[in-house]
C-alpha cells in the first residue's frame, strides 16, 4: 500500500503528469500525486468502433511505466524495465467520455477535489484530449487550468482501456557513446 505524502496545496493535473514522468524503477515509492492519468485499449479496428467504445466511464486503477535503452555503453541499462504501480488508497481519478466529444474529468484524493471539463477526439488508435481543471488551493484561491494531451490507444473492450502517453524518445551521449532511450507510461483503466 502507498502512502499519500501531505502537500500544502492541491497539485495541478500539469504538476502531476510531470510527477508521473519522473518516476523510474528507484522512485516508484515517492508515486503519490497520482491525478492525471489517462487511458488503455484491446484493439478494436477502425475508429467508429474506438469512437464507440470509449464513450462512458472509466477509472484509472494502475500506471505502468517503460523504459526501453538500447546501445548504452552500461550493458546492465540496455534492455527493458517495466514497473507497475495501482492507484493508493483513498484516491480516485475517473473520466467520462460522452457521446457528445465532451470528457469530464474528477480526481479525488483525502480532502483534494479537481473536476475538469473539455473535449475529445479519436483518430484511428489516437485520442487528443483537451480541458480545463478547476481545483481550489489551500489559500482558498481557485485555480483553472487548460492541458492538451494526445495519446495512443494500445487497447480497448468493453471493460478494459489503455492509454499510452510517450515522455520521451531520443538519442543521447554517456561517456562518449550514443545511446538511444525510449519511456512510456500505460495508463490502464476499468469501465464503472
Amino acid at each position: 500500500m502507498l502512502s499519500t505524502p501531505t502537500r500544502l496545496s492541491a497539485p495541478s493535473t500539469h504538476d502531476v503528469i510531470n510527477t508521473i514522468k519522473n518516476i523510474k524503477m528507484k522512485s516508484i515509492k515517492t508515486f503519490a500525486a497520482f491525478v492525471f492519468a489517462a487511458l488503455t485499449l484491446g484493439l478494436a479496428g477502425c475508429s467508429k468502433d474506438v469512437e464507440d467504445l470509449i464513450v462512458g466511464k472509466w477509472n484509472v486503477e494502475s500506471v505502468t511505466v517503460t523504459d526501453v535503452y538500447t546501445n548504452h555503453p552500461n550493458p546492465s541499462m540496455n534492455g527493458t524495465n517495466t514497473e507497475t504501480e495501482y492507484v493508493p488508497e483513498g484516491y480516485s481519478m475517473t473520466f467520462t467520455f460522452n457521446k457528445d466529444k465532451t470528457v469530464e474529468l474528477l480526481q479525488s484524493s483525502g480532502d483534494v477535489t479537481i473536476t475538469g471539463i473539455g473535449t475529445y477526439s479519436v483518430d484511428g488508435m489516437k485520442l487528443a484530449i483537451t480541458f480545463t481543471e478547476t481545483y481550489t488551493d489551500d489559500n482558498g484561491q481557485i485555480h483553472n487550468d487548460t492541458f492538451n494531451e494526445t495519446m495512443e490507444i494500445c487497447n480497448i473492450d468493453k471493460e478494459n482501456m489503455t492509454l499510452r502517453v510517450t515522455e520521451g524518445d531520443f538519442d543521447d551521449v554517456y561517456d562518449g557513446v550514443t545511446y538511444h532511450h525510449t519511456s512510456y507510461s500505460d495508463y490502464n483503466m476499468k469501465r464503472l
